[in-house]
Formats: structure tokens, C-alpha cells, sequence
């Protein structure tokens, strides 16, 4: 649905992101994934809701398969 005024703009926030985040190093990048993870952690009802309403999923499946995962998938990043 994205227009190419909508790509352009993301394909430019991008590439100058990509620059600070490479010199970060790979401990500052942890830390910003590590702090991602436990915000998913605190609000996991939210974004089971959240995923639950965008996909016609059962709130069961959301609530303790794919945000749990994507915790994990964080921390394990981090």
C-alpha cells in the first residue's frame, strides 16, 4: 500500500540509521535489543492484543507462542 514517495523515505531513514548503529559496536547494539526484549516483557498483554486484532489470531496463541518468541528472539540477539 506503501506509495514510492513512502519507500523512498523509508529507504533514506534507513541508510542514515545504518551508519550509527554499525559504529555502535556489537555491546551498544545489545544493549538498545536487551531493552526492546523487556519492553516486550512488560507489555506482553498490549502487544498480544495488539497481534490478536491484526491477524484473527486466538488471543491463546498470541498470548503465549508469538510474543514469547519474539522476547526470546531479542534476548538471544541481545
Amino acid at each position: 500500500q506503501a506509495t514510492q514517495k513512502d519507500v523512498d523515505a523509508a529507504v533514506k531513514a534507513a541508510r542514515a540509521a545504518q551508519g550509527a548503529w554499525a559504529a555502535m559496536g556489537g555491546s551498544g547494539r545489545a544493549t538498545y535489543l536487551y531493552a526492546i526484549a523487556r519492553l516486550l516483557q512488560k507489555h506482553s498483554r498490549l502487544f498480544a492484543v495488539l497481534e490478536t486484532l491484526d491477524n484473527g489470531k486466538p488471543i491463546r496463541e498470541s498470548r503465549d507462542i508469538d510474543i514469547p518468541l519474539v522476547q526470546r528472539h531479542f534476548y538471544h540477539h541481545a
